[in-house]
């Protein structure tokens, strides 16, 4: 199997060796989505990060009054998440769908977990993303 985009990714973004993708890769699951499938509904638990290998996948949420907000589209080498979900312990508020056929890398919330305390960086980068979706979040 040739080497996964979200492996080439970490090596390019992140300067990981070799010796650390190792128990990334050994916990990695690549899942084959069809059109239109779920990787997360409102009112589940977000469990995974996902990274798009092949495909389109697009996040949002519904309204009371039955409207769909598209909050993103998550095209090849791109991740979505529901980060509040998943780092709150609480219920999804969005949806992750299949826009087309693709395939997609899960990775659980303890690799991601892991590497944000490893890579202070990537901490430091995620939490003011948080807080600026947040800020955009408020002001809308």
């Amino acid at each position: 199997m040739d080497e996964l985009n979200f492996i080439k990714y970490l090596k390019l973004n992140l300067k990981i060796e070799d010796s650390e993708i190792a128990p990334i890769v050994k916990n990695l699951k690549v899942k084959e989505v069809k059109k239109d499938e779920f990787l997360l509904r409102a009112n589940e638990h977000c469990n995974h990060s996902f990274f798009v290998e092949k495909g389109l996948l697009r996040q949002y949420s519904i309204d009371e009054r039955g409207k769909e907000h598209l909050l993103s589209f998550a095209p090849e080498n791109w991740f979505v998440t529901d980060r509040t979900s998943s780092y709150f312990k609480q219920p999804s508020t969005y949806y992750i769908q299949a826009f087309e056929a693709s395939r997609v890398v899960l990775i659980d919330e303890k690799i991601i977990n892991y590497y944000l305390r490893k890579f202070r960086v990537l901490l430091t980068l995620t939490i003011a993303c948080y807080i600026i979706i947040l800020g955009s979040y408020k002001n809308a």
